[in-house]
């Protein structure tokens, strides 16, 4: 697993012998945790720095996700959501990038004869949410928006989309 701090990551190893096994190590994505172990030079595919965690634990209980939970609680996003009319699809706006997995899993999987538009945006990094607020808007012709990202590090998913004018376009959109 990787940790990180904006912008800056470093590479990380656990060892079952430790007691790290990686359903526990999946349950502090997204959190800030103290680690403790030893650093290592490696040479696999070049030369680079891990650490050997021995040992995580959580700094605090709160996370980013839960942070905006309770601003979009307290707004009341989730009260009166749109409701879908799944007859009335014709339509479908698909904000992704094309040629990564979310996408071409979508696509190889969806055999339903429904126009798909779809709006390219940078799956990764500070502009994400941003592309996203701007495709939102172009997509209000669509019957359905669907923001679509697969597989990756979850952190990094979290800082690209957990950001609160994000979930304000969404709510804002006429679109479910």
């Amino acid at each position: 697993f990787d940790i990180s701090l904006e912008d800056n990551k470093l590479n990380c190893k656990v060892w079952e012998k430790d007691g790290l096994r990686p359903e526990l190590v999946k349950k502090y994505d997204n959190t800030q945790c103290v680690i403790t172990g030893y650093l290592e030079a490696t040479y696999y595919y070049g030369h680079k720095f891990v650490i050997n965690v021995h040992s995580i634990d959580k700094l605090n209980n709160d996370t980013k996700l839960k942070d905006l939970k309770l601003v979009c609680q307290n707004k009341g996003y989730f009260d009166n959501k749109k409701t879908i009319n799944w007859n009335n699809i014709n339509t479908i706006g698909v904000i992704s990038k094309v040629n990564t997995q979310g996408y071409d899993d979508f696509i190889n999987q969806f055999k339903i004869p429904i126009h798909i538009t779809l709006e390219e945006i940078t799956l990764e990094g500070p502009k994400t949410y941003r592309e996203c607020i701007k495709s939102i808007k172009k997509l209000r012709d669509q019957d359905v928006i669907i923001i679509m990202r697969g597989g990756g590090d979850t952190s990094e998913i979290s800082n690209s989309f957990d950001c609160i004018e994000l979930f304000e376009s969404i709510k804002k959109s006429e679109v479910p």
